[in-house]
């Protein structure tokens, strides 16, 4: 859903007006089917994303050591520099 509110000459009080009625008038409903519409969508997708999964080559994880350090609290970023 796209609102254009400011083009023309709409006046700030009917912008208001046209988004309060929207959210009285319009809003409820779809948030009524949202989960139904999450639902349908994941069972869709389901498939694709177990697809891409399967083939997704997965990175070992890092050791503490490997993880670098990063000084931000100095003026220039130090990684991995010791400092006395």
């Amino acid at each position: 859903m796209i609102f254009l509110q400011q083009a023309g000459r709409n006046q700030h009080d009917h912008i208001c007006q046209s988004l309060e009625l929207f959210a009285s008038e319009v809003m409820g409903e779809f948030k009524a089917q949202v989960a139904a519409r999450e639902a349908a969508k994941a069972a869709e997708l389901a498939p694709y994303i177990a697809a891409a999964m399967a083939r997704k080559v997965f990175m070992p994880a890092l050791a503490d050591a490997d993880i670098p350090v990063v000084k931000a609290s100095v003026a220039k970023a130090e990684v991995n520099a010791m400092r006395p």
